[in-house]
């Protein structure tokens, strides 16, 4: 049973119920091809196997938890873009994303709370060689440890989308229970010790797997792994499971910039420090280019929680970018995430939507005292993507839409404002809607 891209038809009825068919999905669809579930209508596998090829979505309309029922058989993602795309929204209970292929089932289980707004989930799930950074997920750009050495070896060869878009606030997530297979952990190559697993994931703002400690309780008996509650906040993309006792980088607790007086305070925590000679503070008008600010000592080898403290006393006026750069005895470094901070900024700036398409980048303003504009939009290695002056037509309350050219790819960009008095920056992120 299946449908290429090319025939569409429209079919409502109460229950799909799909008994040992195979159903191949090669195109974008509403429920799957050919076939449209009005809600509150339900897939029912009953040893069928639904496979999702060639960057499809499926689409499930009906919110509940038992909009998919798996009695056996399976849905087959096994591809970063073959994609379920399930209209959740505020609902709540126990949900399953019956993942698997024709011989091995390993289902992705979950229960949302406190969500707001009428959101989405994007979900798929992929294998990769044990050598993992060779097969990355778009938008990760490495899995590297504490030594910036690439930790492919201790990474379960696989990766998880968990994907919440469009909520107002994202829900909570609780009993996130990560089934995986004995092949993806035991092939050549890897070193993991199966008792250690964790869950990691990536935030693809900052850009960095150090904000989320390995977390969450193995069964190695059932090849699960449970993570008791995911805040709304950590709800990032995409998860992988690693081998704890060398995780990707999580000495680091914490790293805030805030303002004390005319300068800058800048604390950070780490949990552990192995082989740790000294940090350096940097700073950064646009999030792309950083300067030296000082230069404070490590502890070398620690296992307890350390405090640390400096401060900026010359800080530039408006939106300042810091980070903290940590220097091994060895030389290898590795970097926190870019915190910001504002100082004296006599104006209010906003950047929305926020990801973006490029095509309605709206730029808002409670205040600006110059007749222009100077409009700016760097790319991570700090090439100008986008310049452009533009003339102010309301000093008090200034809005602006800007279109980016075509040709800038996906990513994380940072815009540059300046009106003549001070130079407003703020980081974004250009993506497809």
């Amino acid at each position: 049973m299946g449908y290429g891209p090319s025939v569409y038809k429209k079919t409502t009825m109460k229950n799909i119920l799909l008994n040992k068919h195979r159903l191949l999905i090669t195109a974008f669809i509403l429920a799957f091809s050919g076939l449209y579930a009005q809600p509150p209508a339900r897939i029912i596998l009953n040893g069928a196997f639904i496979n999702i090829t060639e960057g499809a979505h499926l689409v499930i309309e009906n919110p509940a938890a038992d909009a998919i029922t798996r009695i056996s058989g399976s849905i087959i993602s096994e591809g970063e873009f073959n994609n379920l795309r399930w209209n959740i929204g505020i609902s709540t209970g126990n949900y399953e994303v019956p993942w698997g292929t024709t011989t091995n089932y390993f289902p992705l289980l979950f229960t949302p709370s406190a969500a707001v707004g009428d959101g989405h989930f994007i979900f798929s799930t992929y294998p990769t060689p044990w050598n993992n950074s060779s097969d990355l997920p778009t938008g990760i750009i490495q899995v590297n440890n504490a030594g910036g050495a690439d930790n492919s070896a201790y990474l379960i060869d696989r990766f998880w989308r968990i994907e919440a878009r469009d909520y107002t606030s994202k829900p909570i997530l609780s009993n996130l229970v990560f089934t995986y297979l004995d092949a993806e952990h035991l092939a050549s190559g890897n070193t993991i010790n199966e008792n250690n697993l964790k869950a990691q994931r990536y935030n693809d703002i900052e850009m960095t797997w150090a904000d989320y400690p390995p977390t969450g309780t193995v069964n190695t008996a059932n090849n699960t792994l449970t993570v008791t509650s995911v805040a709304s906040d950590d709800l990032f993309p995409w998860w992988t499971l690693v081998d704890a006792s060398s995780a990707l980088p999580i000495s680091l607790i914490a790293f805030t910039a805030v303002p004390e007086g005319q300068c800058v305070r800048l604390n950070w925590v780490t949990a552990t420090e192995q082989n740790n000679d000294y940090f350096t503070i940097e700073k950064s008008l646009n999030g792309v280019v950083f300067q030296e600010v000082v230069e404070v000592d490590g502890a070398g080898n620690s296992s307890s929680e350390i405090k640390y403290k400096a401060l900026d006393c010359d800080p530039w006026p408006g939106v300042s970018y810091y980070r903290l750069m940590q220097t091994d005895f060895d030389g290898n470094k590795s970097f926190s995430p870019i915190v910001s901070v504002t100082m004296g900024q006599s104006a209010e700036f906003t950047i929305h939507p926020n990801p973006t398409n490029g095509s309605d980048l709206t730029l808002d303003f409670t205040i600006i005292k110059s007749e222009n504009i100077q409009v700016k939009v760097f790319s991570q290695d700090g090439k100008v993507m986008f310049d452009k002056l533009i003339p102010v037509t309301n000093n008090e309350n200034f809005s602006t839409t800007i279109v980016l050219p075509d040709a800038i790819p996906m990513g994380i960009y940072f815009i540059q404002i300046d009106d003549d008095h001070t130079t407003y920056t703020k980081k974004f992120m250009l993506s497809q809607n």
